[in-house]
C-alpha cells in the first residue's frame, strides 16, 4: 500500500508544481494569466490539505484493484482484442457514412453548388441523417466501451466471492454479451445522443464563427458548454452504474437506483476516491507515454534514414514523429491499463460499500455447533481473501468508522458513536434479542482487564481475564486501536470487525432470513456429484428434460420464467431453470395434500446415478437442516420445539 500511497501524493504534488511552472511562464506572456495559474496552485495545496486523511484509503482500495486485475491477466488481451473490435466499426462506419453521403450526392442537383459554398449536399434530409449516423457511430463505441466495463466488473467481483475463480472473465463477458447487454444498450444510447447533439452544436458554432456571426457563434458555444457538462456527469453515472450492472446483473433503471442509494450514503467518498486514483492513474500514464517517447528518440537517433525519406523529413522532423509515436502509443496503453483499474476501484468500492436490497442479507457460520454472526460483503471477502482484508477493513475502520454501521444497517436505536470506546459492549447487548446471546455478552461487559503496564482499564481494551468457563481471550477489541482475535469468542463474533457489525448482522440475518452455513460437514463429493448430476440434467435436450416436469406439487424440473419470485415487480419469469426433490410420501400420506405425488426423475438410461446421488443429497441436507432448526429452537430459548409429532408432516 505503501507504492500505491506515494503515488498518489506524487501526483497530487505534481499537480501543483506543474501548475507552479505554467505561472512562472506565462508571467513573461501576461501576468494575469500568470495570477490565474497560481491561484489554481493554491487551490490544489488546499485540496491536498483536505484530502489529506483519505489518501490511505484511495491507496488501499488502488492496491486491491491492482491485485484483483492481475489475478485475472486475461482481461488485458480482451481490453487490446476490444480496442480492435472499436477500430474495426469506425472503419465499416466510416465506409456507410460515406456511401450515404454518395447516395445524397447523386440526388441532389445543386450539390456542385452547395460544396463550392462549403456546405454538405443533401439538405434537411442529409442533416436528419448525419444526426442518426452520429448516434449511431457513438452508440456504437459506447456500447463497446461498457462490455468492457461490465466485464471487469463482474470479474472482479467474481475475485471479491471466491478465491479461486479461473474462469470469470470468460463468464463476465458471456453475461456482459446476453443477459446485460440490453441494459449497456440503453445506457450507451443516452450518452450517445448527447454527443450526438454536441457534435452538431460545435459544428453549427464553428460555421457562425466562420460567417462571424457572433450571436450565433456564442449561443452555439453556451450549449456546448452546457451539452458538455451534462454527458461528464451522465458519463461518470454510467461508470457506476455498469459497476452494478457487471456485478449484480441488474437492469439499467435498478442500477441508476442503487447507484444514487450509494452516492446519497458514500457520495463524496466514492468522488474523492475516484479523484485521487485517476490523478495518480494519469500522470502514471503520463510517466509511461515520456517514457516510450524517449525509446522513440533513441530508434531516431538509430534507426536508418530510410525509414522516413518517404516523408521528406529531416533530422529534427524525425525525432518529432518517433518521439511524438512513441509518446502516443505507451500513453494511450497505459489509459487502456489505467481505465481498467479504475473500473476494478469502482467494483470493489461497491461489493464493501453498496447498500442496495440484494445485499442485506446477514451472514451465520456453523463452527462446532455455534451460529456465527458476520458482516455482509466484507466477510465474504475475509473468506475469500484473508490476506487482503485486514489491510481494507482498517482503513475503512480509521477514515470512516461509522461507514460499517451504515452498511450494515442500524437496530434498537444504538449509534455508531455509542459503539465506540468504553461503552461499546454495555450498548452492543441491547441490539441481541436473544438470551443466550445476552448473557454471553454480558460476562463480557463485566470483564477485569489491563493496560500495557498492568493499570486497570474498565471494559474496553488491555489484557482481559476472569472469562466464564474456559473461554480465552487474549486482547478485546479496542476503539482506536487494530481488532485482534478474540479466542473463542469468535464463535460469536468475527475476528477482525466490531462486535456491533456482527450483532447488527445477527438482526440483519434475523429480519431477512437468508444466511450461509460453514461447518456443515456435507462431504465435499457428495457435494460435487450433486453438482455434476445437475450440470448433465441442465445440459440435456429440452424434450429429454421435460420428461421430468414438475408435476403439481412443484416436484420435479421447472423451465425458464415458469417460476416468479417476486410477482409484483417481474414483467415475466425468474431467468433460471429449477429442479425440485421433495421428502419421499409415506403410504399413509398420499391421500393428503402436497403427498399425493412423488419424485419425478429423469430417464435412468439418460442418467442412470441422477436418482441415487439426489437422493443421498436431499437426505443429508434434511438431517442438517433439522439440526440447524434445534439450534434455532435452542437460541430462541424454547429446546425440543421440533421434536413435536407431526412437526413436519404439516
Amino acid at each position: 500500500m505503501a507504492c500505491a500511497e506515494n503515488m498518489i501524493r506524487f501526483a497530487l504534488w505534481m499537480n501543483v508544481g506543474m501548475m507552479f511552472g505554467f505561472a512562472i511562464m506565462s508571467m513573461f506572456v501576461n501576468p494575469f494569466m500568470g495570477l490565474f495559474f497560481l491561484l489554481g496552485a493554491a487551490i490544489n495545496i488546499c485540496y491536498i490539505n483536505a484530502v489529506q486523511n483519505r489518501i490511505a484509503f484511495a491507496s488501499a482500495h488502488l492496491k486491491l484493484a491492482c491485485v484483483a486485475l492481475s489475478n485475472h491477466k486475461s482481461i488485458f488481451a480482451l481490453a487490446l482484442l476490444f480496442i480492435f473490435v472499436q477500430v474495426a466499426w469506425l472503419v465499416t462506419w466510416s465506409l456507410s457514412a460515406v456511401g450515404v453521403y454518395q447516395l445524397f450526392r447523386s440526388a441532389d442537383p445543386s450539390c456542385e453548388q452547395e460544396e463550392s459554398r462549403g456546405e454538405l449536399c443533401g439538405g434537411a434530409g442529409f442533416n436528419v441523417t448525419i444526426f442518426f449516423l452520429l448516434v449511431s457511430v457513438y452508440w456504437g463505441q459506447q456500447v463497446i466501451q461498457n462490455v468492457m466495463t461490465c466485464t471487469v466488473a463482474g470479474t472482479v467481483a467474481t475475485w471479491w466471492y471466491n478465491a479461486r475463480t479461473e474462469s470469470a472473465v470468460a463468464g463476465s463477458l458471456y453475461r456482459s454479451l446476453t443477459s446485460s447487454f440490453g441494459s449497456i444498450c440503453f445506457g450507451s444510447l443516452i450518452v450517445a445522443v448527447l454527443q450526438a447533439l454536441r457534435t452538431i452544436v460545435r459544428t453549427i458554432k464553428n460555421k457562425a464563427a466562420e460567417d462571424d456571426n457572433v450571436g450565433l457563434a456564442c449561443v452555439a458555444c453556451l450549449a456546448e458548454c452546457i451539452l458538455n457538462c451534462i454527458e461528464s456527469l451522465v458519463e461518470y453515472f454510467n461508470m457506476w452504474a455498469y459497476t452494478y450492472v457487471g456485478i449484480y446483473g441488474f437492469d439499467f433503471r435498478s442500477a441508476g437506483k442503487a447507484v444514487m442509494q450509494l452516492f446519497d450514503s458514500r457520495g463524496w467518498t466514492a468522488v474523492i476516491n475516484d479523484d485521487l486514483s485517476s490523478t495518480a492513474l494519469s500522470i502514471g500514464a503520463f510517466g509511461v507515454g515520456v517514457l516510450t517517447g524517449v525509446i522513440g528518440l533513441v530508434v531516431a537517433k538509430f534507426a536508418p534514414v530510410d525509414w522516413t525519406v518517404g516523408f521528406g523529413a529531416d533530422d529534427t522532423t524525425r525525432y518529432v514523429i518517433f518521439g511524438g509515436l512513441g509518446f502516443i502509443a505507451g500513453f494511450s496503453m497505459a489509459m487502456i491499463l489505467a481505465n481498467l483499474v479504475i473500473t476494478a476501484l469502482h467494483t470493489i468500492f461497491v461489493c464493501f460499500a453498496e447498500v442496495c436490497p440484494a445485499s442485506k442479507q446477514g451472514t451465520l457460520y456453523l463452527v462446532e455447533g455455534y451460529f456465527v454472526p458476520s458482516g455482509r460483503d466484507p466477510v465474504s471477502f475475509q473468506r475469500s481473501h484473508p490476506e487482503h482484508y485486514n489491510e481494507l477493513i482498517l482503513t475503512w475502520r480509521h477514515f470512516q468508522p461509522d461507514a460499517l454501521v451504515a452498511a450494515y444497517g442500524s437496530a434498537s436505536g444504538v449509534t455508531a458513536a455509542q459503539l465506540q470506546g468504553a461503552d461499546a459492549v454495555t450498548n452492543a447487548i441491547k441490539l441481541c434479542q436473544y438470551p443466550a446471546c445476552q448473557a454471553f455478552f454480558a460476562s463480557l461487559a463485566s470483564l477485569k482487564c489491563t493496560d500495557a503496564a498492568g493499570n486497570p482499564v474498565s471494559g474496553a481494551s488491555g489484557v482481559c481475564s476472569a472469562l466464564p468457563k474456559s473461554t480465552a481471550v487474549s486482547t478485546f477489541l479496542a476503539s482506536g486501536a487494530a481488532p485482534t482475535r478474540v479466542g473463542s469468542c469468535g464463535r460469536y463474533m468475527s475476528y477482525h470487525i466490531p462486535i456491533f457489525v456482527d450483532l447488527i448482522s445477527l438482526k440483519a440475518c434475523m429480519d431477512v432470513g437468508f444466511f450461509y452455513l460453514e461447518g456443515h460437514r456435507i462431504p465435499i463429493a457428495l457435494q460435487n456429484a450433486v453438482y455434476e448430476q445437475m450440470k448433465q440434467f441442465f445440459h440435456l435436450p429440452e424434450t429429454e428434460k421435460r420428461k421430468a416436469s414438475a408435476d403439481k406439487n412443484m416436484r420435479g424440473w421447472a423451465p425458464m420464467y415458469e417460476e416468479t419470485l417476486d410477482p409484483a415487480h417481474q414483467s415475466k419469469g425468474d431467468t433460471k431453470e429449477a429442479y425440485h426433490v421433495c421428502r419421499p410420501s409415506l403410504p399413509d400420506e398420499v391421500h393428503l395434500p402436497l403427498h399425493d405425488t412423488d419424485n419425478v426423475f429423469p430417464d435412468a438410461h439418460t442418467l442412470p446415478q441422477f436418482k441415487a446421488v439426489t437422493t443421498a443429497y436431499f437426505n443429508a441436507m434434511s438431517a442438517l437442516g433439522l439440526h440447524v432448526a434445534h439450534l434455532f429452537a435452542d437460541a430462541a430459548g424454547s429446546p425440543g420445539y421440533f421434536n413435536a409429532p407431526g412437526m413436519f408432516d404439516r
